[in-house]
């Protein structure tokens, strides 16, 4: 309930209407209006004409917070091999497989800069800024300099992977060889990075699916005749109860899956004790336990 909200709020709308024109509200983030310093966040991430631009926003939000997540579980995948005392790893996969994390997403984001413009992004005609970048690094940071900044970085973390995971082979035979450690790397990581990140567009597309479902239910509430007829206001109540009971499902559903799968298999390793019964089984004997 609470992140819906925070979303309606960022959206600008509230069962489908927009924020700023319902009449609580309204007077309250005018200027002059008690909420008006934070008026800005209303509708900041709006879905009201679904434009190709606004898609794109929404695109942007939804991996930037697939970016936060999966940092954090690479994070804390770094502390718990400092902890376990694994310094190879961490040294040599787990601290470039970070690197080589932000470089891709660095080079997805000059993408989306580049206007798709893949082939050429290095190109010095490209002086576009690039996505969440530019903002932290400043106006230097343009989609030819970064990429080409990206491209390197990733070249050197898939290296360092390499060479760790060859110096691991050569330690541990049974676990591969110096040819499957160079394909894990080289296929499975990059294509594991791409595809986790990609993955959280997913929380876009909810929200899209979201705008299409109360645009479909006002408009039939509009058609019926609004307020004055009952039917109409069976409509939009009925038509919101259902639609905050599919996304409940739905919207659990995936957040679960990203919890579960890009999430916690980063860094979570199960190390408790097992169950075990409190007395022995015994075969010709039983235990009488008297209430005292």
């Amino acid at each position: 309930g609470a992140s819906a909200a925070i979303a309606g709020v960022g959206a600008g709308e509230a069962f489908g209407y927009h924020l700023d024109h319902l009449g609580p509200f309204e007077g309250l983030l005018e200027e002059g209006g008690a909420l008006y310093s934070v008026s800005w966040i209303v509708g900041i991430l709006s879905v009201a004409e679904l434009t190709f631009d606004q898609v794109i926003n929404i695109l942007k939000v939804s991996l930037f917070i697939g970016i936060i997540h999966l940092v954090w579980a690479m994070i804390l995948r770094m502390q718990r091999l400092a902890q376990a005392g694994q310094k190879l790893v961490l040294y040599m996969e787990a601290i470039p497989n970070l690197t080589l994390y932000g470089g891709i997403v660095v080079i997805m984001m000059c993408a989306i800069g580049s206007q798709y413009d893949v082939m050429n992004m290095y190109s010095r005609v490209h002086t576009e800024a690039v996505p969440w970048v530019t903002v932290f690094l400043g106006d230097w940071a343009q989609v030819w300099i970064v990429t080409r900044i990206a491209v390197i970085v990733v070249i050197a973390s898939m290296v360092i992977m390499m060479v760790g995971g060859i110096m691991h082979a050569k330690k541990h035979p049974g676990e591969g060889d110096a040819g499957s450690v160079v394909m894990e790397v080289f296929l499975g990581k990059t294509v594991e990075s791409l595809a986790h990140t990609i993955s959280y567009a997913r929380l876009g597309i909810m929200l899209l699916v979201h705008a299409a479902l109360l645009l479909t239910v006002n408009n039939a509430y509009t058609s019926l005749g609004g307020a004055e007829s009952g039917g109409a206001i069976a409509m939009i109540v009925g038509g919101n109860l259902g639609i905050m009971m599919i996304e409940g499902l739905i919207v659990y559903i995936q957040s679960l899956r990203l919890h579960l799968y890009e999430f916690f298999t980063k860094w979570y390793a199960g190390g408790a004790r097992p169950f075990a019964q409190l007395r022995q089984e015994l075969i010709y004997n039983n235990f009488i336990w008297k209430k005292k």
